[in-house]
């Protein structure tokens, strides 16, 4: 793992700074567009599905609430935070012309590492509500995670 990580980190070392800024402004859209489907997922998916889950489902559907609820609330604001930071440090290093570049890129491949992270745990986070809204719509027992 620490070999990969350490390839990661010189791959960005040797990209130049207009790619990492294309890539932090493609981060600024998916966490737009992650922010619009948490709320259609709790809107459409979690209000509505509430009302028709069966008791045995009650539990999980509140975990998943809640963990939906952590993402909107805390992640992926602090996501957003850090992302435009960032953005902001880019636009004074060019500026400035600064020997920052190096702790610029640091931060950089940390970003993509939390990006990374976090589009996985909310992929995974939408294929349990798909799963159990599918299950609750089909009429099925509900399966544990």
């Amino acid at each position: 793992m620490n070999t990969l990580k350490s390839a990661s980190a010189n791959y960005l070392l040797d990209l130049g700074l207009e790619t990492l800024h294309e890539q932090s402004m493609e981060w600024i859209s998916d966490i737009a567009f992650w922010r619009d489907e948490i709320a259609f997922l709790y809107a459409l998916e979690i209000s509505k599905t509430l009302k028709e889950v069966p008791i045995s489902a009650k539990k999980r559907l509140e975990t998943i609430e809640n963990d939906l609820v952590k993402v909107a609330g805390g992640d992926l604001d602090s996501l957003y935070d850090d992302v435009t930071a960032h953005e902001r440090f880019l636009n004074k290093l060019l500026e400035s012309k600064r020997e920052d570049e190096e702790s610029y890129r640091e931060k950089h491949a940390e970003l993509a590492e939390k990006i990374s992270y976090f589009n996985t745990h909310f992929r995974k986070l939408k294929r349990e509500i798909f799963d159990l809204v599918k299950q609750i719509k089909a009429g099925r027992q509900i399966s544990k995670p």
